[in-house]
């Protein structure tokens, strides 16, 4: 068990990277080339790491799945995928880590109003062992964002500051409260943030250059 622990673990950490990387660079795009070239580096890889490891283990012999699914994932385009990602959590309502799976995976394709759906659920199932699910309450603050077109509004805004309470160096729930601070007009209060995740990155690191970027810029 503990080296597939480790394996779940792993991938949990490539995707949610895949994530931070692709939310940071949300407002720094630079047209259609730009969001071809994240939805090549973030989505592919997304999507075949979680659901080869998540549908099949890589660590023991090919076993008959319920219903085992037709077709090699591979030759399958994103939206087949999904729908059986969708059917397994259809047979089992009460699996966690595959509505945090289906939540993250309908993020990186852009479902955003089916991803809140599902970081609702993950938040569901988890509120009794878990009061405040920092992924989930983020990845619903997210979803909620990009369907109002990046407005931060007030339930965003205190799905953020629950997160902030209770881990105040979580990188993404930082990033979109320093947004929702320059919506609000208040820059000086989004500098601090933008300086605080400055602090904690290298300077070849390319976020970090965005976020010296952002620190320049006048209030």
């Amino acid at each position: 068990m503990g080296e597939l622990s480790e394996i779940a673990l792993w991938a949990g950490s490539a995707l949610v990277a895949f994530g931070v990387a692709y939310a940071l660079a949300v407002p720094f795009r630079d047209g259609q080339k730009t969001a071809f070239l994240l939805g090549v580096l973030f989505v592919v890889p997304s999507l075949a790491l979680a659901l080869y490891l998540y549908l099949g283990n890589p660590q023991t012999p090919d076993q008959p799945l319920s219903p085992r699914l037709d077709g090699a994932l591979a030759d399958l385009p994103p939206a087949a995928i999904m729908a059986r990602l969708e059917n397994e959590i259809r047979v089992r309502p009460q699996d966690v880590e595959g509505w945090r799976l289906l939540a993250r995976l309908r993020t990186t394709v852009g479902q955003h109003a089916k991803a809140g759906d599902a970081w609702q659920r993950v938040m569901e199932l988890t509120a009794a062992i878990k009061p405040i699910d920092t992924e989930a309450q983020v990845g619903l603050a997210q979803s909620l964002i990009e369907q109002d077109g990046g407005v931060i509004n007030e339930v965003a805004v205190a799905l953020l500051d629950g997160v902030l309470k209770e881990d105040a160096n979580h990188v993404l729930a930082q990033f979109w409260r320093a947004q929702a601070y320059v919506q609000q007009g208040e820059g000086e209060k989004a500098r601090v943030i933008w300086q605080n995740l400055r602090a904690n990155l290298p300077d070849e690191a390319p976020l970090a250059k965005m976020l010296d970027k952002q620190v320049s810029q006048p209030n």
